[in-house]
């Protein structure tokens, strides 16, 4: 596979064994499926999609039981799917989004079996106080930049970010500078995407030193 953004690209044959390797548009990785364009698209659609068969699943053998036991499996079966990796990939679109947000609203109406269209089904969402799941790609990636920044995961913050060369008031030891982009894809990617709302936590919220403390002030910071 050639990971590239270009509309035309010269694809170099590659052999291993001397048998040459078939080359590929997308394909499956730990859980994520990437693409030669570095779009998320087919990643999106078979998440959702997969999601929508656990949806069919609870609707057929838990129709009956109370609000909260379905709150439960739609938080402990299907969230994690569509977030599952979201410190690599978010969606670029709004149709994306849209393709997302549908089965977290699908999941409410589930769970009070209310299906009509004059049901409000933002009222269903605050009630069972679940988290938008922008919010939830966005407690993701904070946490990964925190993990980053107190060097708990193998990655080097110093070979990708900067400090700020002149501290205001606006800054704090663990502000980065705004990385440049010139691409909508590169501007999606976790540094240029997460440091702008990292600089905007507060800094008692940076001062933590504790990640499962941070994480918790973080989600209650957000909701």
């Amino acid at each position: 596979m050639n990971f590239t953004t270009k509309k035309t690209i010269k694809i170099s044959p590659y052999t291993l064994c001397q048998k040459t390797l078939e080359a590929t548009h997308s394909h499956p990785y730990l859980g994520l499926k990437f693409c030669d364009n570095l779009r998320w698209k087919e990643h999106i659609s078979e998440v959702t999609n997969s999601c929508k068969k656990i949806l069919g699943v609870i609707r057929r053998n838990f129709k009956a039981c109370p609000t909260y036991i379905k709150s439960r499996l739609f938080l402990s079966l299907i969230q994690p799917k569509l977030t599952y990796g979201s410190a690599a990939w978010i969606p670029s679109t709004n149709e994306e989004r849209h393709q997302l947000d549908m089965i977290q609203r699908s999941a409410a109406r589930l769970c009070y079996n209310n299906y009509s269209r004059e049901a409000s089904v933002t009222q269903m969402l605050n009630q069972l106080e679940w988290p938008s799941l922008d919010t939830c790609r966005l407690i993701t990636r904070l946490s990964l930049m925190y993990r980053i920044t107190h060097n708990p995961v193998d990655i080097h913050w110093q070979d990708h970010l900067t400090r700020p060369t002149r501290m205001t008031r606006r800054h704090h030891p663990y502000s980065y500078m705004q990385i440049r982009v010139n691409s909508a894809t590169y501007a999606n990617s976790f540094f240029p995407w997460t440091i702008p709302h990292w600089n905007g936590l507060p800094h008692d919220i940076l001062d933590i030193p504790d990640y499962k403390n941070f994480k918790t002030a973080v989600r209650d910071y957000l909701n």
